[in-house]
């Protein structure tokens, strides 16, 4: 649950970022910047959720050996002994 909360909290760095953005614009003072911050925390949002899709992936493939291993018989394993 924590990558989800540090997608939120990009995300919403990237809201701050661009409302940043369109005030410097109307503004036209500072456009360079606000520009530039946008990028970053977009950029840091989308590789936040890159990040969580690949740990996702890992962890269904991780699942999907796990039940492809054959069960071992431990009654038969018992009757051995």
């Amino acid at each position: 649950m924590r990558h989800l909360s540090m997608i939120e909290r990009f995300e919403a760095e990237r809201r701050r970022c661009r409302l940043a953005y369109e005030k410097a614009r109307r503004c036209h003072r500072g456009v360079g910047r606000a520009a530039q911050a946008l990028r970053t925390a977009t950029h840091a949002a989308l590789r936040a959720e890159v990040c969580e899709l690949r740990r996702l992936k890992r962890a269904v493939e991780q699942a999907r050996r796990r039940e492809s291993e054959p069960m071992p018989d431990l009654f038969l394993e018992d009757a051995h002994v």
